[in-house]
Parts: C-alpha cells; sequence; structure tokens
C-alpha cells in the first residue's frame, strides 16, 4: 500500500477486488495475533478481538491444530495457557477451559469464524502447520467453517509458498496474503520471485497482498531497493511490513507500507493526521 506522493515507491493502493468495509487509513493497519492487551502479546484472545474490531479493519490469528480440532493459538505458548507439551496433545475442549496469561479467554477456529457474520471485520488466518500436506488439510477444515457461517468472503489466508497458494485455490478461496519469509531468507532471490509470480498471475479477484520482514528489507545493511518493491507492487495491490520494532513503525508507514503491528490503536491518531 504505498501511495507514490509521499514515498516516491509506486501507488499501491488500489486493484484489489475486495470490500474490506474500511477507509485506507483502517486498511493499512493488522492487528497482529489478535491485538496486544495492555503488554500481552500473542494472545489470540476473545478480548484481543472485540478490542481490534473497535479499531482496524483487518485482524490476524494464528491457528493451530489441537487433539480433535482446530484452536486459535500462537504454536510454542503452550506454558502460557498452563498446558504441558504440544497443543496436538490437549483436546478442544481441554485449550478452551483455559486462560492465556490467567487472564484471557481463548478461541477454537470454528468459535472465531462463527463470529464473523456479525462484524465488520475481515480476518487473516496464519496456519501453523507440520507440512504441506498438513496444510492443507487444515485449511480444508477453515473452509468448511467459512462455508457453514457464510463468511468466505472475510476470511483471508496467509501463505507461504506456491504449494499453499495452490491449495487455497483449489478450494476456491480467493483472499490471500504471501508471506515472503519462512520459506524465503532472501526475498531478492530468483526463488522468491518466481512464487511471486505464480501466485499473482491469471485473473485477479479478491484480497491480494505481500508481507515482508522488516529485518528482510534491510538485508546486508541496506534497502532491499526500490527495483524490488517495485517488482512486487507491480503484482500485489497492498505491501505490509512484518515483524519492525515499534520504534520504527511511523517511518515504515511514512514509506507507504501497511504493517503488522501489536497496537494498531496508537498508529490510527498519527495516520489521521498524515
Amino acid at each position: 500500500m504505498v501511495r507514490s506522493s509521499d514515498s516516491g515507491l509506486p501507488d499501491t493502493s488500489g486493484g484489489n477486488d475486495f470490500d474490506m468495509n474500511h477507509d485506507y487509513v483502517k486498511g493499512r493497519l493488522i492487528a497482529h495475533a489478535g491485538g496486544a492487551m495492555g503488554p500481552a502479546r500473542y494472545t489470540n484472545s476473545w478480548e484481543a478481538f472485540e478490542n481490534s474490531c473497535r479499531h482496524v479493519s483487518l485482524v490476524e490469528f494464528d491457528i493451530c491444530r489441537a487433539a480433535n480440532g482446530l484452536i486459535v493459538a500462537h504454536d510454542g505458548l503452550e506454558k502460557n495457557y498452563g498446558l504441558e507439551g504440544k497443543f496436538s496433545d490437549h483436546t478442544v475442549e481441554t485449550f478452551s477451559r483455559t486462560l492465556y496469561n490467567k487472564k484471557f479467554h481463548p478461541m477454537t477456529a470454528r468459535d472465531l469464524i462463527s463470529k464473523l457474520p456479525e462484524k465488520t471485520v475481515n480476518v487473516i488466518l496464519d496456519i501453523k502447520s507440520d507440512g504441506d500436506e498438513d496444510y492443507a488439510a487444515i485449511l480444508k477444515e477453515i473452509d468448511a467453517y467459512c462455508d457453514e457461517f457464510g463468511v468466505r468472503d472475510k476470511v483471508i489466508i496467509q501463505v507461504y509458498s506456491s504449494q499453499d497458494f495452490a491449495a487455497t485455490r483449489r478450494l476456491g478461496m480467493n483472499n490471500f496474503i504471501l508471506a515472503l519469509w519462512k520459506n524465503f531468507h532472501r526475498v531478492r532471490s530468483d526463488k522468491c520471485r518466481r512464487c511471486v509470480d505464480v501466485c499473482f498471475s491469471g485473473e485477479a479477484t479478491g484480497f491480494r497482498a505481500i508481507s515482508i520482514r522488516h529485518i528482510h528489507f534491510w538485508q546486508d545493511g541496506a534497502e532491499i531497493g526500490h527495483d524490488l518493491v517495485d517488482y512486487f507492487s507491480k503484482r500485489s495491490p497492498m505491501m505490509f511490513m512484518h515483524g519492525q520494532a515499534p520504534e520504527v513503525e511511523t517511518a515504515t508507514l511514512d514509506r507507504g507500507f501497511g504493517l503488522f503491528t501489536h497496537h494498531p490503536e496508537t498508529l490510527l491518531p498519527y495516520l489521521q493526521r498524515s
């Protein structure tokens, strides 16, 4: 999401066939892991969801597999819920009886999706899977919930590869954000460009975006450059930065990028003045 008049970079604010129920300002901010609750991050909780719904129109959540279903939680944070082992060692029912940091109420994936008909926000789902087959299986369960509650248009899937992208397309899920990390340690690589080309080729429908980790934007101590940003922006209508430190968020917005952020409500006044 780059305004050429602000940053000198290409204008990528248009060309997205998707109603995000938001104005331009709110659409540049994604509440990361549901959005923080004070100092508590990655809660992926009901409280975070309700809070973020008051501030933004895009909220990201993490999806993990429990022993008998899907839950909304970030992998590796089992102890924050008072659980031993992995989430997959525990049932959905057990998880639902926990509290994050003894305070915040957890959600199942079905619970989250069931609430979307009454919300104006759209959710980005980051699937924490154990390989391509597990990713596709989790995605199929999410798709079934979307059909059950009639909210396919409100769910955006985070994909990490052309294989992930293909899995969304097989199910007819058109909304996606391509995360250029995890499988791409260097965004200047030919492998990365080929993935972008695959995911953004063909007829464009739905929400389409790219996200880049802030650390990758400064590879080898220098910016990746306008040429690569231009390459990405000609294919993707929107570009978001991920993993930046709070002290550089306003500067990143000034460069025209959207942001994954834990505290979107603190940035709204700045954007509204810009």
